[in-house]
This record gives structure tokens, C-alpha cells and sequence, in this order.
């Protein structure tokens, strides 16, 4: 029993430092405001999670397949994933990343492009990946 407490201080504590962390890491504002694109799942969902994540974490990165099964088996369900940036600009151009494909309807794909890396998109590459997503490049980089 303590030993479940400890664990829940201990990922209580740590959020608190990421969003301390956070609110000084320079991330822009955009992504310190929840957009309401950046999710998998239900439409109208009974249940709602969110998942707090960098994709340059690779705690992070070890997530999507027990995401993608839960969901699978909760069809009821809508996983909200609130990017936090910790990792400086790697972190912040693949976040600007997933927000500009959610506003072409596309966040799922490239979530699990970006979050299934192990090497940090360069921009020589992120136009490959647009390209492939089937995305507006003009509007990707508007929106980005």
C-alpha cells in the first residue's frame, strides 16, 4: 500500500515540475492551449484521457501501442494527447507538426509518424512526411 502511494506522489510531483518546467521552456503559446484536434478515438465519447506527452520522450514514444490497443477495446472512449515540449526545438517543430496536420483532419497519422521516430524530424524531411500524409504543403506551413 505505501508503496502504491509513493508511486502516485512520485508522478504527481514529477507533473507538477514538467509544468513548471513547461510554462519557461519558451514553447510558443499555441502550444500551451489545448487544441481540440489532437485526439484518437470516439466522437462523442463517454470518457474522456489525456495523455501528456513529448514526442522526443521515449517514455513517451514506449505509449502508442497500449493506447492503440485500449481504445480498440474501449470504443467508448477519446484519448486527448496535450503535447508539453520539454525537449526544447525538436520538441516544439514536431508538436507545430501534429497541430498543423489535426487542422487538415490528419493529427492521427501523423501522430503515429512522429511519435514511432526515434530521430528528431529535421526540415528536409517534413515536407517527405507531408507529402506522404497526403497533406497541403503551403497550408502545412501556413498553419505551422
Amino acid at each position: 500500500m505505501y508503496l502504491k502511494i509513493l508511486a502516485i506522489l512520485i508522478i504527481i510531483v514529477s507533473c507538477l515540475i514538467g509544468w513548471r518546467y513547461f510554462g519557461r521552456s519558451g514553447a510558443p503559446e499555441e502550444l500551451q492551449r489545448a487544441p481540440h484536434n489532437q485526439y484518437v478515438g470516439a466522437e462523442n465519447p463517454d470518457v474522456i484521457i489525456t495523455e501528456i506527452m513529448d514526442y522526443r520522450c521515449p517514455y513517451c514514444r514506449a505509449m502508442p501501442d497500449t493506447m492503440v490497443a485500449f481504445v480498440a477495446m474501449h470504443p467508448e472512449v477519446r484519448v486527448i494527447y496535450r503535447v508539453y515540449p520539454i525537449f526544447k526545438q525538436p520538441s516544439i517543430f514536431e508538436a507545430k507538426m501534429a497541430m498543423a496536420a489535426g487542422k487538415q483532419g490528419k493529427f492521427e497519422e501523423m501522430h503515429n509518424v512522429l511519435i514511432r521516430r526515434e530521430a528528431p524530424v529535421t526540415p528536409d524531411e517534413k515536407n517527405d512526411i507531408v507529402r506522404q500524409l497526403g497533406l497541403n504543403v503551403k497550408q502545412f506551413d501556413d498553419d505551422m
